[in-house]
């Protein structure tokens, strides 16, 4: 993961938003871009680990820490925070 966040780093932009897929959902991933700063969007495998399925049983939209709309469908999201 260490040469996407140095290619960033080059072009001198701001407001980076990393996209990534399911392969990139670790904590050590996790980590490196908290660090260094860059807002990220990763979904997670359901079985990770880092993915709590209970919070989504009850069917309550609240468990939500908001939402994002891609192609008219609305996409529940939970933020990552380290423990």
């Amino acid at each position: 993961m260490l040469q996407p966040l140095n290619s960033i780093a080059e072009t001198n932009l701001c407001d980076v938003v990393v996209i990534g897929n399911k392969g990139f959902g670790s904590e050590d991933n996790f980590v490196m871009l908290a660090e260094a700063g860059l807002c990220y969007v990763v979904p997670l495998k359901r079985n990770s680990s880092l993915f709590d399925a209970d919070r989504l049983k009850s069917g309550d939209k609240a468990v939500f820490d908001g939402y994002f709309c891609l192609m008219n469908v609305r996409f529940g999201f939970t933020s990552w925070r380290r423990v």
